[in-house]
């Protein structure tokens, strides 16, 4: 477990030993919260709109799945 939330010294917690399970990890127990935002540059404010975890990880899904479909690389 991490002492200094600032610094990545090693897992997350138990479930999380890499990037990509941490990202999974979050993205089941929080898949309504805001992830990911920007702003909207086409509206007055430009106000961010966001990407919940639910939508990131079904965006990140569908990318991998593209790149599996189209051989782009290997299984590993």
């Amino acid at each position: 477990m991490n002492e200094d939330p600032h610094i990545l010294t090693g897992p997350l917690n138990e479930n999380c030993s890499t990037v990509v399970s941490a990202f999974r990890y979050t993205s089941e127990r929080k898949p309504d919260a805001d992830f990911l935002g920007r702003r909207d540059e086409t509206k007055t404010g430009r106000p961010y709109t966001w990407m919940t975890w639910r939508q990131a990880r079904e965006y990140v899904d569908n990318l991998a799945r593209g790149i599996r479909f189209y051989g782009m690389m290997e299984i590993i």
